[in-house]
């Protein structure tokens, strides 16, 4: 195997597999065992298990010998470190069954010492053509994704353990909940020609906001077919398991999202300050963030329940409302649904909001809440 490329590219691709493995799965070497493929007019790195299958392509490699070889990617990205200079050319050059040479022509070769040289290797090709495809706009995919987990919970409703993603109609949506709170995001303006649905559990989501964040290519296109997402992007294929579980989609169905909007009082506030002022009382860790309306929305900070205003877990409120940085709309929902504090965003086609329930003394009909209602 011989085959040569730019020092950034080969940086860049290399960077990538690092990204979409854990720290825990390089150390323990299990998934950090990857195939460096230069056959068929490209070179690649390859990976394929249950739980993530991958093709990483090296950009611009040219080949002057084809060959497969087993290696480990945290190998090879401690022998990249000494070539500083992005803009040479490197050559990589299998020296024996074993032995690899990484040169840039005028330097002293680097060697690394792979797992040895495989007849076949990993085939990740097949027909695209016939799934059910959506291009999404990586970053809003990703933030509402991030959101979307921080509400993950283990309880006796497996379903609070998977978020539900869903496609259609031109919509995307990310749902999940737990028993303090609903969160929704949707993204409108795709191409949606058939309906896509399936729910993510803790481990695939986090492969999902790894393969995200491992690519700058602004937008990533998602093909589902049965228990399988594909994941893709310039020099990016990536394949994870999906769940179509009917019972816990039945129970996201029940789930009051179309109402989680309606308010009895709002206001538009600044999120970097609102986010600001909940993280300065964090060492104080006070049990509730309080909010009335009276006036204006005015908001504080208590250990006890506070008289005529509304109480929510300040922790809850603190670990969500650090999702966002631009004016968001700040209200108390309606009696109905408990009074909870609501959390909105609305962009061109982007909306997302989190309704996150209050304390009991919420329903009580005192008059603030009378007020309000």
């Amino acid at each position: 195997m011989i085959f040569s490329s730019s020092c950034d590219s080969i940086k860049v691709a290399t960077s990538t597999v690092r990204k979409l493995l854990t720290k825990t799965e390089i150390n323990k070497g299990e998934l950090s065992k990857v195939e460096l493929q230069a056959k068929d007019d490209s070179v690649s790195y390859l990976f394929a298990s249950d739980d993530i299958s991958y093709r990483v392509e090296i950009d611009g490699a040219e080949i002057l010998h084809e060959g497969v070889i087993l290696t480990d990617i945290e190998v090879v990205w401690d022998t990249l470190k000494p070539f500083t200079d992005r803009s040479v050319t490197l050559t990589f050059e299998l020296d024996d069954d074993s032995e690899v040479l990484i040169g840039d022509g005028i330097n002293s070769d680097e060697p690394f010492i792979s797992e040895g040289v495989i007849s076949e290797g990993i085939d990740l090709s097949r027909d695209l053509t016939q799934l059910n495809k959506v291009v999404v706009p990586r970053l809003p995919f990703l933030n509402q994704l991030n959101i979307a987990k921080k509400l993950q919970r283990k309880t006796f409703s497996e379903a609070t353990t998977h978020i539900n993603v869903k496609m259609c109609n031109g919509v995307s949506y990310v749902q999940s909940f737990n028993f303090t709170g609903l969160f929704e995001g949707q993204i409108e303006g795709l191409v949606v020609s058939h309906p896509i649905h399936f729910l993510l559990d803790k481990p695939s989501l986090s492969r999902v906001i790894r393969t995200l964040s491992s690519t700058k290519e602004n937008d990533i296109t998602l093909y589902f077919e049965e228990d399988t997402i594909i994941l893709t992007a310039k020099h990016l294929y990536v394949e994870l398991p999906a769940i179509s579980d009917h019972e816990m989609i039945e129970v996201y169905s029940s789930l009051p999202y179309q109402d989680l909007g309606k308010t009895v009082y709002k206001e538009v506030v600044n999120g970097k300050e609102w986010g600001k002022d909940l993280k300065s009382r964090r060492k104080e860790s006070p049990e509730r963030l309080t909010i009335t309306t009276k006036g204006g929305l005015k908001y504080g900070f208590s250990d006890e329940g506070v008289s005529d205003a509304f109480s929510y877990p300040f922790k809850n409120a603190l670990n969500l409302s650090a999702s966002f940085k631009d004016d968001i709309s700040v209200g108390i929902g309606t009696r109905s649904n408990g009074f909870p504090l609501i959390v909105e965003k609305n962009t061109e086609r982007e909306k997302i909001i989190i309704a996150m329930t209050g304390f009991e003394e919420n329903v009580a009909p005192v008059s603030e809440r009378n007020q309000a209602a």
